[in-house]
């Protein structure tokens, strides 16, 4: 048996992508074909603009989701969303979280963008004595894009939480 995650939500990009941006992307919505191993599609919107020589169709990729309904081995999400923030997305506002839920209990992480950087943000217990535990997992390399050093003093997770405040 394989982990297989499920992800709720979407991260909206601001201003939206204008097409040239994205046209080419493997993550366009018309070019994303099974079998690819990418979890991530972009969200597009159409409008339609009169012109001197007619109408006109603009189209612009305003959020980020994942591509399948059912729950998906994305072992690589972190690192393909900051593909997306760092190409296509270069500067872009990415803003709103997914919700991601693995098999097991208690198994919650987001998957959001801090500072311009993809990241997997884990939770924290406060206990009523005021002492914070962190997840287990919150040393991982995969909670930041390969080449992303997260800070060796932890206030990175902090400062990830207050954002998806």
């Amino acid at each position: 048996m394989s982990y297989k995650t499920s992800f709720y939500g979407r991260i909206n990009i601001s201003p939206p992508l204008p097409y040239d941006k994205f046209k080419d992307s493997p993550h366009h919505p018309d070019r994303y074909q099974e079998g690819q191993g990418l979890a991530l599609s972009f969200v597009t919107t159409e409008t339609e603009q009169d012109t001197p020589l007619g109408k006109l169709t603009v189209i612009e990729a305003v959020a980020v989701i994942v591509a399948w309904q059912e729950p998906i081995r994305a072992y690589n999400i972190v690192q393909e969303l900051h593909e997306i923030v760092t190409g296509p997305g270069a500067g872009h506002e990415f803003t709103g979280e997914m919700l991601c839920e693995g098999p097991e209990f208690g198994d919650y992480w987001k998957l959001a963008v801090v500072g311009g950087i993809a990241q997997r943000v884990l939770p924290q217990i406060h206990w009523p004595d005021g002492t914070i535990d962190h997840s287990r997992y919150a040393d991982r390399d995969d909670n930041y894009p390969k080449g992303v050093v997260p800070p060796a003093d932890g206030h990175h997770r902090r400062a990830a939480l207050r954002a998806l405040r």
